[in-house]
């Protein structure tokens, strides 16, 4: 189910314990399948943040998302594991999400939204804590384009 920041809330008065996971998630493939499978077994309920097109610009440059930020959050919220998605437009909606949701765990991939500024402060502040799936992905959205890339000049 796709909500809001205002309904993450909610989720957090059922009681179950909670798990973030934080992504951009263009191009769904098997690698975002894994690294959900694995923030999934961490608790009863898996809130995913989608990070915006505007984000996603910011960070990985003018071409990306692929796909906009509505496809991808659909093709998230689709995937069975998930629970719930919400719009990520910077670290400042992480922390709110943090804050209303009050989950116990950030799931991440190799300390993705730990290299942002003041994360690894906030999570004890926030009573979050933090697990790193490390599980060895082949296949990501960058190595996609760059195959398609090649295929296409070749």
């Amino acid at each position: 189910m796709i909500i809001s920041h205002e309904e993450v809330a909610d989720i957090a008065l059922a009681g179950n314990e909670i798990a973030v996971k934080v992504g951009c998630f263009d191009l769904f493939h098997e690698g975002h399948q894994s690294g959900l499978d694995f923030a999934s077994q961490q608790a009863d309920i898996l809130v995913v943040g989608v990070l915006t097109d505007e984000y996603v610009r910011r960070r990985k440059g003018p071409e990306r998302p692929i796909q906009t930020w509505g496809v991808r959050a659909e093709n998230v919220d689709t995937y069975d594991v998930v629970d719930f998605v919400t719009p990520i437009h910077g670290l400042s909606d992480v922390v709110s999400v943090l804050r209303k949701a009050r989950p116990s765990l950030l799931v991440d991939f190799k300390e993705h939204t730990l290299r942002e500024a003041g994360a690894r402060v906030l999570l004890p502040l926030l009573g979050v804590g933090y697990v790193i799936d490390r599980t060895e992905r082949l296949t990501s959205t960058t190595s996609i384009i760059a195959r398609n890339t090649l295929k296409q000049e070749g």
